[in-house]
């Protein structure tokens, strides 16, 4: 699991301007966080990372589960090459779908 770290770079009232590492890559806060949905691709998370200059996305761990071929690209490739995206990645777990009952999975399926 990749180290996270973070540090306050600017502060006042009561917001703060922070540098977050994530496995190596940097963010800087606060950050647009765009949420890509590759079920309805409307723009590709590289032209996210070359036209928007953004150093970062979400998605949800659901959408990327639940079609059992696109599980297994992601369980061999890895989520940034399938992306295609050298950013940060944050996902979702999927709560809202597993609340409205609308999904047979357990949490720990999806962190897993």
């Amino acid at each position: 699991m990749p180290r996270i770290q973070m540090e306050i770079r600017e502060r006042d009232a009561g917001g703060r301007v922070c540098r977050i590492t994530v496995g190596g890559r940097r963010l800087t806060t606060p950050l647009f966080l765009p949420v890509y949905n590759p079920s309805k691709p409307m723009i590709t998370p590289r032209e996210f990372r070359e036209e928007f200059k953004l150093e970062a996305l979400m998605t949800n761990a659901y959408i990327l589960y639940r079609k059992p071929e696109l599980r297994q690209l992601l369980i061999s490739e890895g989520i940034h090459r399938f992306l295609n995206f050298d950013g940060v990645v944050f996902t979702d777990s999927g709560a809202y779908q597993m609340f409205k009952g609308e999904i047979e999975i357990s949490q720990y399926e999806i962190v897993r």
